[in-house]
This record gives structure tokens, sequence and C-alpha cells, in this order.
């Protein structure tokens, strides 16, 4: 007996695949679209594009495991074939093995579209999440910015208010101090030393002080001042030189100050005793700072009808002097004071000339 007689189509039953349905309340997958972010939520959120990829990446893995299942079961039919054709009684189990594995591969491919349309529908929700933050970060942005500059402009405008507060001040300032100066227009205040008797030499220098330091006709009262500083070794006689130039052109000034300058007290008093003399309103417990700032203004904007000469002995640090309305002379065993070296002169050995 041939083995194409055994196999007769009566023999065999028929045979109805048994194919699992989706589970109910799973909607129908047609075509599946992922929502592409626009250009502005790109610009905005770089990290959307790296939050949906994982699912994306999800999805295309169940997709490769799908397709090396199918590819198994084309496999395993091919092998099936070659089997069925040297055993036609094994056809029966082989056909239901078939059917199964359709059903599977049907069922999988239900598992899987429903996961595809699962991921999509949470990258379309995070999208939309990720939009709206950015739309609200924005909004705070301009909020915070706008609240900068009304700051900004409120700052600027009490800066304003406090500058010509403090103009009007000074105004009145200058006002009182002119009324209660009216009396020392044609007052000539003079606070000095002896000139040191037998004093010689020092022509040349004595030649550059009167150049630099005696005010000239056309000279404004209230020009910026003037300074000279004489630096040298102690014992040269600069502060004896100073001191001369001082005696000797007295008539030239309505004020001529020594102001001992070896030690910050020294300077604290002579300005105080200055204030004192020139009627300026100083509190006892005024700093000598203040009283310096006080005293200061009233010589830059002094009444009188000469200009004023202060005379710094001494100096061994940088000092703060008047900018303006009259002469300063500097005495000095340094040249670093604060002043240009063109303003500064070394005093060297005395050739024994007398003045």
């Amino acid at each position: 007996m041939q083995p194409a007689d055994l196999m007769r189509k009566e023999d065999f039953p028929s045979i109805k695949p048994s194919i699992p349905s989706p589970s109910s309340g799973s909607p129908p997958i047609t075509s599946i679209s992922f929502p592409t972010p626009s250009v502005e939520l790109q610009s905005l959120h770089p990290l959307s594009e790296q939050l949906i990829t994982p699912f994306i990446t999800n999805s295309l893995h169940l997709n490769r495991t799908g397709m090396g299942i199918i590819g198994e079961v084309n496999e395993v039919a091919t092998s099936v074939l070659g089997e069925v054709r040297t055993n036609p009684h094994q056809l029966l189990s082989l056909q239901q093995m078939a059917v199964d594995s359709i059903g599977c591969n049907l069922h999988l491919s239900q598992l899987m579209g429903n996961r595809h349309y699962e991921t999509a529908m949470q990258g379309r929700d995070l999208l939309a999440a990720h939009s709206g933050l950015a739309h609200e970060m924005r909004k705070n942005e301009n909020d915070l910015k706008h609240q900068i500059e009304t700051h900004k402009l409120q700052v600027k405008e009490k800066e304003i208010e406090v500058q010509e507060k403090e103009i009007a001040l000074r105004r009145k300032k200058i006002e009182l101090m002119q009324l209660q100066m009216q009396d020392l227009k044609n007052s000539r205040f003079i606070s000095l030393k002896a000139p040191l008797e037998g004093f010689t030499g020092r022509l040349d220098l004595m030649e550059k002080l009167e150049n630099a330091l005696l005010p000239l006709a056309e000279r404004e009262m209230h020009a910026p001042s003037v300074w000279r500083a004489i630096c040298s070794f102690t014992g040269m006689g600069k502060s004896e030189l100073a001191c001369y130039f001082a005696n000797k052109h007295q008539q030239h000034y309505s004020l001529i100050w020594w102001i001992d300058s070896e030690r910050g007290e020294g300077r604290a008093l002579a300005y105080r005793k200055l204030a004192t003399t020139l009627k300026i309103d100083i509190d006892e417990k005024a700093t000598t700072q203040e009283i310096e700032e006080n005293l200061f203004f009233w010589l830059e904007n002094h009444p009188f009808e000469k200009p004023w000469l202060l005379i710094f002995d001494n100096v061994e640090e940088k000092i703060k002097l008047p900018q303006r309305g009259g002469f300063i002379l500097i005495t000095s065993q340094k040249k670093d004071i604060g002043l240009l070296l063109k303003d500064v002169w070394k005093l060297r050995p005395s050739l024994n000339k007398k003045l």
C-alpha cells in the first residue's frame, strides 16, 4: 500500500482554528502615528525627544521580538513539511500545531498593537505636559524681567531724588556760609612760626616757590589749588625755607596757616583751631574726617579778597587737600605723598647764599 492511498480527504475531520480575540475595551488598531513636537517646543525643551525615545525604542523591541517568533515558526513549519512527506500519519497533529501557531501570532500581534497605541498616547500626553510647562516658564521669565526693570527704574528715581536733595542742601549751606562770612571778607588770619634768624641759602628754590605759589593778578579767586612739595632728609632746612617764604609774602594772602603733619593728632588740632578761628560750626564730638570735610568746603568757597596759603609741615603719608581756592606748600622726607613728580622738589645742600 502506498502512502498516498492512506491520505484521503474524508479521513480527516474539519478543523477550525481557535484564535483568541483581543481583550475587551481595546480600540481597534488601524494605524499608529506619533505626534511630532513643534519647532517652538523643541527649541524650548530639548529634553522632549529624550523623554519619548524610550517609548519608541520599547515598541521597536517588541516588533523585533514578534518577527523573531514568526521566523522561528516558519523554520519549524518548513521542517514539519519535510517530516510530513516521509510520515503522513503525523499530518493531523501538525495541522493543529500550525493552527495554534497562527493563533499565537495573531494574539502577539494584538498585544504589540495595544502596546504601540499606549506608548503613542503616553508620548502625546508627555509632549502636551512639556508644552504647558514651557509656556508657564516663559511667562514667569517675562514677569521676572519686568519686575527687575521696574525695580531698577525705582532705584534710579530714588538716586536722582537723593542727589537733588544733596544739591539743595549744599546750596543752602553755601548761602548760610556766605552770610556768616561777610564780616570776614577783609580779614586776615596768620598762624606761622617765626623765621629762623640768619637763614641763608636756597635762592634758586625760593625763586621757584615764588613763581609757583605767589598769586597772579589775573588768577580767579576760586581757581584750582596749586601745590608744591619740598623733599629732603631731616635737617636740610625745608621747614625753615617754607617758614621764610610764608613770612616774606604775607601780604599776598588773606589766610596763612601752619599745620604740623608729623602726627595725625597734630593735623587734627590744627584743623580744629583753624575752623574755630573762621567761625565754622563744628561739633565738639566731630571726627577729624568730619572737621576736614567742613573746613575744606569752607576754604574752597571762601569769601576772601585774596587766596589762602596752607603749609603742611613734615608730611609722612598721603593726605587729602583742598581742591580749589588757594595754594599749598608741603615739606616731607618722602617723595611718595600722592603728588605728581613735577610738583615735588628735592632739596639739595645749601650754597650758603644769604636771602
